[in-house]
């Protein structure tokens, strides 16, 4: 069966993002030479047609400026539709890992879809859904190294694990440029996560001992007031037996202890005061 291209519309979500310009245009003289040898699978939907496999050769022969295009119906609901999308597009080689990534998480936020079914449904682990879940969270840096066909997905899961951001960056640049597989990548993580750790536990030790410092305050009792107070706070003075006994007098009646508290907390007025008067 055939209908008009500009009948059919493509669906709310695909999985493949874009096509590149060179396979594409090999794809388009392939189908120029040979014909479409196997048609692109379409529902019926009000008064279109609606895509469910098959969108780059869908892409490729309006390349060739066709018209028409050859299609099989299927009869499908959304859910079924979306099945067979996944499915069709996940057994190509040349999906990118990162449109995969984006095209699971859309359907575990949309219709509800849990990993291990979509795992489960195109034949695959539920590491392998997760894996590419996950990488929507890596620096874009990373997304487009592997968007790019830059870094392929393993090596670039190895500079995921990278522990600093920076150090992170920094390495995928260099991947970029030099090229690394995913062998070398593990030893640039494990190295750099290394560093990280000792880094950390230098920290760490630094901090303890300010810490240690902070609380090593040596504390004394006031003779006179009884109250707690730092040794660097302490202060002595000479007396003869008559002020000793006077200041023992007032200490007793708690007079002193009053007026002592009262000149921490204003300044040391209180205390010159009260020595004075006695």
């Amino acid at each position: 069966m055939e209908v008009l291209i500009s009948e059919v519309v493509m669906p709310s979500s695909l999985m493949r993002v874009g096509w590149e310009e060179k396979p594409l245009e090999r794809l388009s003289r392939s189908i120029g030479k040979k014909g479409l040898l196997f048609p692109i699978g379409v529902r019926k939907v009000g008064e279109t047609w609606e895509l469910v496999h098959g969108a780059r050769r869908l892409a490729a022969c309006k390349l060739l400026g066709w018209t028409k295009i050859s299609v099989t119906e299927i009869f499908a609901t959304d859910e079924l539709a979306e099945a067979i999308k996944v499915a069709e597009n996940t057994e190509r080689e040349d999906i990118n890992p990162i449109d995969q990534g984006i095209y699971f998480k859309r359907l575990i936020n949309e219709r509800g879809w849990t990993q291990a079914k979509i795992a489960d449904l195109i034949g695959v682990s539920a590491g392998f859904v997760s894996q590419r879940i996950g990488a929507m969270e890596w620096p874009h840096q990373l997304r487009d190294a592997v968007s790019n066909g830059v870094l392929s997905f393993s090596t670039a899961r190895e500079i995921a694990g990278i522990r600093d951001y920076e150090q992170l960056v920094y390495i995928t640049l260099h991947a970029c440029k030099s090229g690394a597989t995913p062998s070398i990548a593990r030893q640039w993580r494990i190295s750099s996560n290394l560093e990280q750790a000792e880094k950390e536990r230098r920290e760490q030790e630094e901090e303890g001992a300010q810490g240690a410092q902070v609380t090593n305050v040596s504390i004394m009792h006031c003779h006179t007031c009884g109250g707690q107070v730092p040794t660097e706070e302490i202060s002595t003075f000479s007396t003869c037996v008559e002020c000793r006994a006077l200041i023992e007098a007032v200490k007793g009646e708690g007079t002193f202890k009053e007026s002592a508290e009262r000149a921490r907390a204003g300044g040391g007025e209180e205390v010159e005061q009260t020595a004075s008067e006695g």
